[in-house]
């Protein structure tokens, strides 16, 4: 019962002509008997999972790749050699030419097996086809090396039938010299009848009349009329014996070279059916995926939920005959069943149609035309379209769809897909329409997915006012079908309309208009205004749609141009650094120059013109506009505190604190600012204008100790120079760690560092290199006496971290 129900939904949804276009598109005979259900050894056509459609799928995505890369599946050149596998395994001898047959079908074979085995990379799923089934190499060679381009025995191969069958030709030979020589003997000519030689019982023999010698040779056979007698000369005699045992003999060497392949070939059969049924399976594959490209096809997702999700769906049938329209479709759990409404002839059928020809061919794992599709996988496709009149059983059309629908019902689950076209006519329509939406109801409490067309008011009101069910009405432009669905709306039957485009005279419209009672005409005038109201919604829901997806437009925009400015201010900043560098590494040389030469002396007035010349450089070393660094995380701030604002270049006073913010008075004006955006005031707001602690830690230079002499004296007083303190906490933004390194890496490293620090603004830093040996600690600061960077250095105190660190003030 179940086949025959699933047997008439493919027959009502037409699924047959979808198999012939797949069929068209088929190499073997076999493949087309298998799609017409006459062949059943490749297995099920249609597959009984979800499992098993998600992998013919992925073959389908394998050719595809294979077609991308100009290659093509070789199935032509296999043969159906069943029937002869089928006598090998029974003992049974083969012609001739049905071992031709095997061997090229076998070689075949062996060939599509090494293909796959070559393409195993991009196809790997294709070999399982063959289901672990292999060639035996020994086999396929003995076959492709018996018989050569004519379809004969190799000789070659066969040495031994070689040799026969030369010796069969030398006496072949022998006996057409010894007929030329015996046609030129007057002793025989003058007796022949006919100036010929012919064949009798395999022998050659003469034509001669009746008054012939009987000497000349043996009589084999006379003519109709008596007056011809057939003889066999005596010299061909033992030629003709020759012949015929050599012949006898290639003979028997045939039938053993025969039988020595049957025990070759036997043991193999099962696995060259199983390859050749694998062969048929791909012969599928393959036009199964020609036909998905020819449709611009789309490979579906397929799950078990039950869901139905298509895009621009085109009927398979209707592609090459006509500009076929395309049509979206949606069933989910939350919405599990559609209601298709609108005119005769308006494409309600055919959109029902393509959504349960979309679930059959996910269960042949055939392509989609579609440009999305999600179709889950349906343990029961069932369908009621058309005239279900069973004359055999003497039942009305409308009793023959209540015997269907009891069937259907009896089967409905949660993995049911169930179509019904125009469910519930036939009969009174008043009857019809309850009936119709009684059966839906019940389908719907079962689990099942429906799909429906109607004509019933009643129908059209309970799909507007049930979430379950979505609606569609049929397109329709000037009294035409455009054949395009327009979701949410609920269409008119358009009889009456329908009726006037028709020229039906206008008194009988008029009639009929005033014959529909007044509950039909208020419901459907209540339903129209419903969906007037729908659509406005719609109209406004795109109205927001399209704002909504300009200000996405414009954001995107937005932040495409942010994108390119942080580009360009980057790309800039690098640009300034590197410019920089540049002109301090020139300032920096000019300067050594110039405290070279005020070391090697001089006269006091250049000293002085040159120590002018340095102190100029220096102030153009001092980027007076360096952003400072962020007060380090181990600062702790409290309420009262000065800071310096960094984006306002001024300095402020705490009012609050909370978390990383803070509330900040600068100026009379109080603001919000992140810690990250304040630093420490007495080196942010003019950090290279602090002057360094001069400590006697180095000695001064002879030039400065003159310099410093010579002004007292002409002061005639003691001049004290001015200190200006520098208090610098200890963080990790001004600290190098030289720990581990050696000597010579510390001095490239400080220097490195120092130049750093100086494009940043600070003037005082520490070094950090541990106690240890005291090696690193004494060529560090060794390092420093001499260095052209530093101002002074001195050892650490107690609360600066002792005698692992120094202290460096920057010139």
């Amino acid at each position: 019962m179940i086949l025959d129900l699933h047997h008439r939904s493919q027959v009502a949804l037409d699924w047959a002509e979808v198999l012939d276009l797949a069929a068209a598109h088929c190499t073997l005979t076999a493949t087309v008997s298998w799609l017409d259900g006459l062949e059943r050894g490749a297995g099920t056509v249609i597959s009984d999972s979800m499992e098993e459609s998600v992998r013919r799928y992925t073959l389908v995505e394998e050719i595809w790749r294979l077609m991308d890369e100009g290659e093509t599946l070789p199935v032509s050149m296999v043969r159906d050699c069943r029937e002869e596998w089928r006598l090998i395994e029974q003992g049974a001898s083969l012609e001739l030419h049905q071992w031709v047959r095997v061997s090229s079908s076998v070689v075949a074979l062996q060939d599509l097996h090494k293909w796959l085995v070559n393409h195993f990379d991009t196809a790997p799923g294709l070999m399982a086809e063959f289901k672990g089934a292999r060639v035996d190499p020994v086999m396929v060679d003995t076959l492709r090396q018996s018989f050569d381009e004519a379809g004969q025995l190799s000789e070659s191969y066969y040495p031994s039938l070689g040799r026969l069958r030369e010796q069969y030709t030398r006496i072949k030979r022998s006996m057409d010299d010894e007929v030329r020589r015996l046609m030129q003997d007057d002793s025989i000519t003058r007796h022949l009848q006919e100036n010929y030689v012919t064949e009798r019982n395999g022998r050659i023999v003469f034509p001669m009349k009746t008054s012939y010698q009987r000497k000349i040779g043996i009589a084999h056979a006379s003519s109709r009329s008596g007056e011809t007698i057939f003889v066999e000369p005596i010299s061909l005699l033992p030629l003709s014996n020759a012949l015929q045992e050599t012949e006898f003999a290639i003979e028997q060497e045939i039938r053993s070279i025969l039988r020595r392949l049957l025990l070759v070939v036997r043991p193999h059969v099962s696995d060259l059916r199983q390859l050749f049924y694998g062969a048929v399976r791909l012969d599928l594959r393959k036009a199964i995926a020609v036909l998905g490209r020819n449709w611009n096809a789309v490979i579906p997702e397929v799950d078990k939920v039950g869901i139905v999700q298509l895009r621009n769906m085109r009927h398979p049938l209707l592609i090459d005959k006509t500009k076929v329209v395309g049509n979206d479709f949606v069933l989910s759990t939350d919405q599990p069943a559609i209601v298709f409404s609108g005119p005769n002839a308006g494409g309600k059928t055919i959109a029902l149609k393509s959504i349960g020809l979309a679930a059959w061919m996910v269960k042949l794992g055939m392509p989609i035309p579609a440009d999305y599709a999600r179709v889950d996988f349906f343990e029961s496709i069932l369908a009621d379209v058309g005239d279900a009149q069973t004359v055999q059983e003497g039942l009305s059309s409308f009793s023959a769809h209540l015997l269907l629908m009891n069937e259907i019902m009896e089967m409905a689950d949660d993995s049911t897909l169930i179509l019904l076209d125009e469910i519930g006519m036939g009969t009174d329509p008043a009857q019809g329409a309850a009936l119709a939406q009684a059966i839906l109801e019940q389908l719907l409490v079962q689990g099942s997915k429906v799909v429906v067309t109607t004509h019933f008011t009643r129908l059209k009101a309970f799909a507007s006012t049930d979430p379950r069910c979505g609606m569609a009405a049929m397109h329709i432009v000037q009294g035409i079908p455009t054949h395009k669905l327009q979701w949410g709306e609920v269409g008119e039957s358009e009889a009456l309309a329908l009726a006037e485009r028709m020229a039906l005279p206008e008194f009988l419209i008029i009639r009929a208009r005033s014959l529909l009672n007044t509950g039909e005409r208020q419901l459907s005038d209540l339903i129209s205004q419903v969906e007037e109201q729908r659509r406005q919604l719609d109209k406004e829901r795109q109205g927001a749609e399209f704002i909504r997806s300009e200000l996405q437009r414009q954001q995107a925009v937005w932040e495409r141009k942010n994108r390119m400015w942080e580009e360009r201010k980057t790309k800039l900043e690098e640009k300034l650094k590197q410019d920089t560098r540049a002109e301090l590494k020139s300032i920096e040389h000019k300067a050594n120059k110039l405290l070279k030469q005020i070391r090697e002396g001089g006269s006091l007035k250049d000293a002085r013109r040159k120590a002018t010349a340095l102190k100029r450089l220096r102030e153009e070393l001092t980027p007076a506009n360096a952003r400072p660094d962020p007060i380090s995380d181990d600062v702790v701030l409290n309420v009262g505190d000065k800071v310096h604002v960094i984006l306002l270049d001024a300095t402020g006073v705490i009012q609050s604190i909370s978390g990383t913010k803070m509330d900040v008075v600068v100026n009379g004006m109080n603001m919000r600012v992140a810690r990250e955006d304040l630093a420490l005031p007495n080196i942010s707001s003019h950090p290279m204008k602090l002057k360094a602690k001069a400590t006697p830690a180095s000695e001064p230079s002879s030039a400065k100790r003159n310099k410093k002499s010579n002004k007292s004296k002409r002061s005639g007083k003691h001049q004290q120079t001015k200190v200006v303190e520098i208090t610098v906490i200890r963080s990790s933004h001004n600290t190098c760690d030289l720990r581990g390194a050696r000597v010579e890496e510390a001095f490239a490293t400080l220097e490195q560092y120092f130049d750093q620090q100086i494009l940043r603004g600070r003037k005082r830093i520490f070094v950090l290199h541990g106690h240890g040996t005291g090696a690193l600690r004494s060529g560090v600061r060794g390092w420093l006496s001499s260095s052209n960077y530093v101002a002074s250095w001195r050892p650490a105190n107690a609360d600066e971290g002792g005698d692992a660190f120094t202290v460096v003030d920057l010139k």
